[in-house]
C-alpha cells in the first residue's frame, strides 16, 4: 500500500484542528438594542483585536446593539457609524449599559456589571462664572419627528410607536434645563462635579435614579425616553442636578424625585392647553410659526411667544417641526401656573442666536 502523500496528511491534520475548534468556538446571541458607553474603550472588529482606524466609544454615546459573545457576554457588537473596514465593532462588556428590545431575552442573559468609574464629588464649589438669576428652559419634544432621525429609529420608544398612543399626538418631556436666559450660551450644566460646566460638555450619566414607582410609569408615556433606559438618568445628570441648586430658599437641592413632578408639571399644562390642541387638529399637515405663536398667546397670554422658540428637522428633504423650547422665568413650585413664569422669561432673542423655524410638518406616526 502506497503511503499518503506528506502534503495531503498536512491538509488532514490542518482540516481536522480547524473542524474542532469551530466546534468549540462560541457562537454569538444576535439581538436589537442599544448599548451606553460609561467609558472610552477600543472598539475591534474581532473579538479582542484588529481595530482599523483605533475607533473608540466614548463616554455617554449610545449605540445600537447588534450582538453578543455569548448568553453570558464579555463582548457586545455594537455599529460604529462611519467606522473604518466595518462599522460592527466587538467592545468589553465593561465599557458600557445595554437595554435590550426583547423583555424575554434580557431575562436570560447574565449582563456584567460595568467597569466602575470614580464616583463624582457631589458639593460644588463656586460656579465657573457669574449665572446671575436662574431661570428654566422647557425643552418639549415632537416624539414622531425624532423616530424619523437616525437615533430614533434605534430607540425603543420609536419601535414602538403606533397611531393610537398617548405621546404619538401630544408633546413629550425632552428636558427642563436650568439655564440663565439672559445668555445665549447654556450653563449651567453637571452641577455634581467640583464645579458647574458648559453645557457642550459631555460627561457620563448616573447608572440609576432614585423616583417613585408612580412617576416612572408617568414618565412612560410623558418622557417616553425612558423606555430605552437612558433619557431620564441623562437629563438628570446634566440638567436636573443643576436645578434649584443656585436658590437660597426651603426648596434649594431639588432631588430627582422633584425636578421630574415639577417637569410633568409645565407638560400637562402645555399639552391641556389649544397648543397642544393646534398640533393635533394639524398632524400630518404643515403649521406656520404665526399660527403656534397665536395659541400660545391665546393660551397663556399677550407675549407668551416671544418666549417659545420652534426648533424643525429635515427628513427626506422636508422640514418637520422637532421641538418647543419654552422659556420659563421664576421658581417652580406643585402649584405652579406656567403663564406668569412664561411672562417672566426673557425673550428667545435673549436666549439663543439661532432663528426660530418659520414652517414645518406636524409629523404623523407611520
Amino acid at each position: 500500500m502506497r503511503p499518503f502523500p506528506v502534503k495531503f496528511l498536512m491538509f488532514v491534520v490542518t482540516s481536522m484542528m480547524l473542524l474542532a475548534s469551530s466546534l468549540h468556538a462560541p457562537a454569538s446571541v444576535k439581538t436589537k438594542g442599544l448599548f451606553e458607553a460609561v467609558a472610552e474603550c477600543a472598539a475591534n472588529k474581532k473579538l479582542r483585536s484588529d481595530n482599523p482606524g483605533e475607533v473608540m466609544v466614548r463616554i455617554g454615546e449610545i449605540y445600537q446593539l447588534i450582538a453578543l459573545n455569548s448568553q453570558t457576554p464579555t463582548h457586545y457588537q455594537v455599529i460604529i457609524p462611519n467606522a473604518p473596514v466595518t462599522t460592527n465593532r466587538w467592545v468589553a462588556a465593561e465599557c458600557g449599559v445595554i437595554a435590550l428590545d426583547d423583555a424575554g431575552m434580557a431575562a436570560k442573559i447574565e449582563v456584567p456589571k460595568p467597569k466602575p468609574q470614580p464616583q463624582p464629588q457631589t458639593q460644588i464649589l463656586q460656579p465657573a462664572e457669574s449665572v446671575g438669576e436662574i431661570e428654566n428652559l422647557l425643552a418639549l419634544s415632537w416624539l414622531p419627528t425624532f423616530c424619523l432621525s437616525e437615533d430614533g429609529k434605534r430607540a425603543r420608544e420609536c419601535k414602538r410607536l403606533r397611531p393610537s398612543d398617548v405621546y404619538a399626538t401630544q408633546f413629550s418631556i425632552h428636558g427642563l434645563w436650568p439655564n440663565d436666559l439672559d445668555d445665549k450660551a447654556l450653563y449651567p450644566c453637571y452641577c455634581h462635579l467640583d464645579r458647574p460646566l458648559k453645557c457642550n460638555a459631555r460627561r457620563k450619566a448616573f447608572s440609576s435614579i432614585d423616583i417613585s414607582k408612580d412617576l416612572r410609569n408617568e414618565l412612560q408615556t410623558k418622557m417616553p425616553g425612558i423606555q430605552s433606559g437612558f433619557l431620564h438618568r441623562h437629563e438628570w445628570t446634566k440638567h436636573g442636578t443643576c436645578y434649584e441648586k443656585y436658590n437660597t430658599n426651603a426648596s434649594k437641592g431639588a432631588d430627582a424625585q422633584e425636578y421630574y413632578r415639577d417637569t410633568v408639571l409645565m407638560l400637562d399644562q402645555v399639552n391641556d392647553s389649544i397648543v397642544a390642541e393646534l398640533f393635533q387638529k394639524n398632524v400630518g399637515k404643515f403649521l406656520s410659526d404665526d399660527a403656534i405663536y397665536g395659541a400660545f398667546d391665546k393660551a397663556f397670554g399677550q407675549g407668551a411667544s416671544d418666549k417659545v422658540f420652534i426648533d424643525c428637522k429635515r427628513h427626506n428633504g422636508e422640514r418637520y417641526i422637532s421641538e418647543l423650547f419654552i422659556g420659563l422665568g421664576g421658581e417652580i413650585t406643585p402649584d405652579s401656573d406656567i403663564a406668569p413664569l412664561i411672562k417672566a422669561s426673557p425673550s428667545r432673542y435673549d436666549y439663543t442666536n439661532k432663528t426660530s423655524c418659520k414652517s414645518g410638518r406636524v409629523t404623523a406616526v407611520r
